[in-house]
Formats: structure tokens, C-alpha cells, sequence
């Protein structure tokens, strides 16, 4: 009689450095709606809109410093792609702001 035994691959541990903590903001001031809010510790990059009272889950804080980036809409314009163009110029926002794109 051969007895089954289920073969289960060792448990990993979680190591510190791939710990998930969660950032809850607590005020965000005078931000703009909208502002999307970026943490950077290591190689783990986490991004969320800015929402007071959300708690946003990050890998990797503790380990290394976190790195906090702001980004606000400056502006937007959608464009189509045409055969035979591969430059473009895209303005963006109210403040005739444009950004010149080569598309291959």
C-alpha cells in the first residue's frame, strides 16, 4: 500500500524587503483635484489619486527611503496616428504649451 502524500512546495518567508505597508493621507492641503500621488522605495513604484482618508497598500517601505511625487493634469489632446507622418505636434492645456513627438 502506497500511502498519497500531497507534495506542497516550501512556505517562503516574506522578507522585509517585500513587506506591504499602507499610506493613508491624512490631508491633502490645497491640491488640485485629480493630483495623482507616486511612492518610489527600491524598484517598487505605487501610484493612487490623492484622496484624503485612503489608504494606499506599498511594498518595500521601511527598507529604503520613499521617494513622494506630485503630478497634476497640465493638460490633454488626443490625436490620430496617420500613415506616412511620424512627427507630431501635440499642444497641451490652455497655456499654448505643445510637445513635438516622433511616433515610428
Amino acid at each position: 500500500l502506497v500511502s498519497e502524500s500531497k507534495w506542497q512546495p516550501p512556505v517562503r518567508q516574506c522578507r522585509e524587503q517585500h513587506r506591504r505597508m499602507e499610506v493613508t493621507i491624512v490631508d491633502s492641503g490645497d491640491l488640485p483635484e485629480g493630483t495623482i500621488i507616486s511612492f518610489h522605495t527600491g524598484t517598487v513604484r505605487r501610484h493612487a489619486q490623492v484622496q484624503n482618508g485612503k489608504a494606499i497598500g506599498v511594498t518595500g517601505i521601511g527598507t529604503e527611503p520613499v521617494r513622494v511625487d506630485l503630478m497634476a493634469e497640465i493638460g490633454s489632446h488626443t490625436f490620430d496616428v496617420k500613415e506616412g507622418q511620424d512627427v507630431y505636434e501635440v499642444p497641451i492645456g490652455k497655456e499654448e504649451t505643445s510637445l513635438k513627438l516622433q511616433i515610428r
